[in-house]
């Protein structure tokens, strides 16, 4: 199932969610977690937009 709110999906099935350029990653354990790294070209290159998921 895909959690609401997410807007982006990776190559990986990992479920991420982009609100004015802060991203967040889902965790079945922790739900959305900040993600500290580098939103760079390599970032975002393994990401497909899906637009925001609704409930």
């Amino acid at each position: 199932m895909i959690p609401q709110g997410t807007t982006h999906i990776e190559n990986d099935g990992t479920f991420w969610q982009n609100q004015n350029g802060t991203w967040t990653y889902w965790s079945d354990v922790f739900g959305w977690c900040g993600y500290i790294g580098s939103v760079n070209h390599m970032f975002l290159n393994n990401k497909i937009e899906l637009g925001m998921v609704q409930a």
